[in-house]
């Protein structure tokens, strides 16, 4: 899977002291043979952070603009220009972190997204360019309750028993045709002056991936936090544990993101979810100063 990024000047302020808050989200739209879904977003104090991702039946690559291809609004007559920060490209899938600004207004109970311009990349033959054509059942539009149903749960216990965990596989982790829904989480805490959030996770047939990111402080080069490296252990409230594996993330001088697979699948029965994160490093090498932890999450499942 490739990633790719804006540069760090592209004027927005994405960390631990500029951050507002977390949103939970599960806004799904469905057209054609693809998918759009905002799986959180973030409040800044200069703007939001909205994590978004496509996925579709199509073959090959999905290429995809924020900057051209997404229109915002809220409801309270606010109009947002969107920026991607970081994105991460797989077969039939695409993931993007997208920056809109202005800041969403106090008065605001919901943003309306309408997402276009969504182009499969079909390879080169014979040496000539890639050529790009555009994903049918578009636009898709999604709204986010920026005031939802809280998700917080106490995390249940951990489980004392060792359990075998499958291997994943080497199928894609996020495919259309295993997608489920998304469960909501949009959770964050503070440790040593660092923002660790727990943004959402996607259910599939086979496994289920989780969304997570760490807000460290602005303007101090060699300590951003490295959530990626942490050590993450995930069980349910009947005592399942799930094998964590690190997909692929983002990293700036401020902040870092990434998107675990977790497999099993989430049992059917589960009403509760347990995540603890520790050993978070920070700066570029492995270990130094690792943020006080563990820091724990424990959230809801939705019907």
């Amino acid at each position: 899977m490739s990633t790719t990024a804006t540069s760090a000047s592209a004027g927005y302020e994405r960390d631990a002291i500029a951050f507002g808050g977390l949103v939970p989200c599960a806004a799904v739209a469905r057209g054609g043979e693809t998918l759009v879904a905002v799986l959180g977003l973030e409040h800044h104090r200069d703007g939001a952070v909205l994590h978004m991702m496509v996925l579709t039946e199509s073959p090959g690559l999905i290429d995809w603009a924020a900057d051209t291809g997404l229109v915002v609004h809220d409801d309270a007559g606010t109009t947002y220009t969107a920026t991607a920060i970081a994105q991460s490209q797989g077969l039939g899938q695409v993931a993007t972190t997208v920056w809109i600004s202005p800041a969403i207004p106090a008065e605001a109970q919901r943003l309306d997204l309408v997402t276009d311009d969504l182009l499969r990349v079909i390879p080169p033959r014979g040496g000539e360019p890639p050529v790009t054509r555009p994903l049918s059942g578009g636009p898709w539009g999604v709204a986010v309750d920026l005031s939802p149903e809280r998700t917080v749960v106490d995390p249940p216990p951990q489980p004392e028993r060792r359990q075998r965990i499958p291997d994943p596989g080497s199928v894609p982790a996020r495919a259309i045709g295993a997608f489920v829904d998304v469960i909501p989480v949009g959770q964050a805490r503070m440790a040593e002056g660092v923002a660790v959030c727990a943004v959402s996770a996607e259910r599939y047939w086979d496994r289920w991936i989780l969304t997570l990111a760490a807000l460290g402080p602005p303007e101090q080069p060699g300590t951003a936090p490295a959530i990626g490296r942490a050590a993450i252990a995930v069980w349910d409230d009947l005592g399942n544990r799930y094998g964590a594996t690190p997909l692929h993330g983002n990293a700036r001088e401020s902040w870092s993101e990434v998107t675990v697979e977790l497999v099993p699948a989430l049992v059917a029965d589960a009403r509760a979810i347990g995540v603890r994160i520790a050993d978070i490093p920070r700066g570029n090498d492995v270990g130094p100063l690792p943020i006080p932890g563990p820091v724990m999450f424990g959230f809801r499942v939705c019907e």
